[in-house]
């Protein structure tokens, strides 16, 4: 079965349910779902949006260190492209 690939819309999205799940208090399984796609969405943006996404979501990445350390390997990647 061929990977299905997320369109923008549902890239920015799932971004934004993230942003704003975390300002609220949500469990790790929650925030691993959230943080899934993140990794995605950034590799769509500038790096100065990348940073503020990073500042965002660091409340999230309390409960899954592991999901938001993909999402800093994801920014450092641009950071080097930029």
């Amino acid at each position: 079965m061929e990977k299905e690939k997320l369109n923008n819309h549902e890239v920015f999205y799932a971004l934004g349910l993230a942003a704003l799940a975390a300002g609220a208090e949500v469990d790790e399984e929650t925030a691993d779902l959230l943080l899934y796609v993140t990794p995605f969405a950034v590799q769509r943006v500038t790096p100065p949006v990348a940073w503020a996404v990073l500042e965002a979501l660091r409340p999230l990445g309390e409960k899954a260190p592991h999901r938001y350390g993909s999402l800093l390997a994801a920014v450092s990647k641009l950071a080097a492209l930029g």
